[in-house]
């Protein structure tokens, strides 16, 4: 081991032995967990009401603010507004698809790629997606039905596919035939279509098996590297590496190491790695960057019981969730002011995503009704099942604004969303179902 990586070793050991100690004391002498920074809430009550047109699935004015949770309905939680038909004709008879599902089989979280259509010659905006069961992939264009399969490649059992390179290259988790879990590296060998050839020919992946015991893995912004976290002797090391196409890298760079063996890893800013504890509702969770540029290795916020974050593009604020009684309690907090503000929603992390064009917008699957449970703990391991809307929030006024109601998903028995995903125009969102992992698209512009 380097003497970097040694130094990282140590210091993280006694930042978590310290905090851990001074968690403890401060719970017993005080009975609660210890807040971070300064807490300041919002004046907008619990959650705005929408206006009919909202209601109909629309974007419009942004609600008012009445104390109902997920807005919308009468006392008696009845919905105002019919169902409305998802798709809007237009022009010559087009039809635009605003609201669907892409697939009637359970899929991992999907990705955009913006690349010319073959067809058209156009820069065009496509979604592509892993089916879980058989590990085939499939492709289509954002604004169109239909999806083309690109690999045959069985790869069963798959339960996540984090995407490099536009989505050409791909590292597949998967539970192997022994039970354990399998983590594949792939790079997409797409059919050529061209003048001797058929547009029904399909490609393939070139699998190859990344050795070790991954326990987590992440992708950079860009696209070009990746993240993860190799247990080893008991210990946990991160490396990075890059998507290099049709190998496997077999250069990496250690930037990490822990005694600690259970992280969640996300890579949201060029230069910072968010590695935090794995959330329960009955424990005290912890936030830590790891600087690429400097090195450093920096506890960002802590003391809070079931802790799920969701770090900005630009790593300057934190959306967090915590455990409030049998519900929960979202907040935004200012790395560089050390304040967390709470907002007027209340959601888990994993049902949002950040905007890359305005640095206070965030986008949001918010539960109609918070079930009363230990969370995260229960949703995770599906003893509770939410129904979400979507909502569009801007943490700094803080103002909502409804993207998709309830009821444009009612006739699928509503969705309780899952890694929420936003285009590169920002035009579309796209997520999974938790309830059957269905991949879903819509149209927010």
């Amino acid at each position: 081991m380097s003497e970097k990586a040694t130094k990282i070793t140590i210091i993280t050991l006694l930042a978590l032995v310290f905090f851990s100690a001074i968690g403890i004391v401060y719970y017993f002498l005080f009975g609660g967990s210890p807040t971070p920074g300064t807490i300041q809430t919002s004046d907008s009550g619990i959650f705005p009401t929408a206006t009919p047109n909202q209601l109909a699935g629309q974007s419009g004015s942004t609600g008012t603010s009445d104390g109902v949770v997920g807005g919308g309905r009468t006392s008696d939680g009845r919905t105002t507004q019919n169902p409305t038909d998802r798709n809007t004709t237009v022009g010559s008879g087009a039809t635009v698809l605003n609201t669907r599902k892409l697939t009637e089989n359970g899929a991992t979280l999907p990705t955009f790629i913006k690349r010319q259509d073959p067809t058209t010659k156009t820069n065009t905006l496509f979604i592509r997606y892993e089916e879980r069961g058989m590990g085939h992939i499939y492709e289509l264009r954002a604004d169109q039905s239909g999806s083309k399969k690109i690999s045959d490649t069985t790869l069963t059992k798959t339960y996540e596919t984090l995407w490099g390179q536009g989505g050409k290259t791909l590292i597949i988790r998967r539970v192997g035939d022994s039970g354990i879990i399998e983590n594949i590296y792939g790079f997409i060998e797409e059919a050529f279509v061209g003048p001797t050839t058929v547009s029904s020919m399909i490609g393939s992946i070139a699998p190859v098996k990344m050795e070790g015991d991954i326990k987590a893995v992440a992708v950079s912004p860009d696209q070009a590297k990746f993240f993860y976290l190799n247990k080893v002797n008991g210990d946990v090391i991160g490396y990075t590496s890059d998507f290099t196409g049709t190998t496997l890298a077999t250069k990496k760079s250690q930037v990490f190491s822990s005694p600690v063996g259970s992280w969640n890893v996300s890579w949201p800013n060029a230069n910072i790695i968010s590695l935090s504890t794995k959330p329960s509702g009955k424990i005290q969770g912890s936030v830590f960057f790891l600087n690429l540029k400097t090195q450093s290795f920096e506890k960002i916020l802590g003391g809070i019981n079931g802790l799920t974050t969701l770090v900005s593009p630009d790593a300057k604020q934190i959306l967090y969730t915590a455990s409030s009684g049998n519900g929960i309690s979202t907040y935004i907090y200012g790395v560089g002011t050390n304040t967390s503000t709470l907002l007027p929603i209340k959601t888990l992390t994993d049902k949002c995503v950040w905007s890359l064009s305005d640095p206070n917008l965030v986008y949001c699957a918010i539960p109609t009704e918070i079930i009363s449970g230990n969370y995260p703990d229960d949703w995770y391991q599906g003893r509770v099942s939410l129904t979400d809307e979507i909502w569009k929030i801007d943490v700094k006024t803080p103002r909502t604004e409804l993207v998709a109601a309830k009821n444009l998903f009612a006739k699928d028995g509503g969705t309780d969303v899952s890694g929420l995903i936003l285009s590169p125009d920002e035009e579309y969102l796209a997520f999974t179902n938790k309830r059957d992992s269905t991949p879903w698209l819509i149209k927010i512009k």
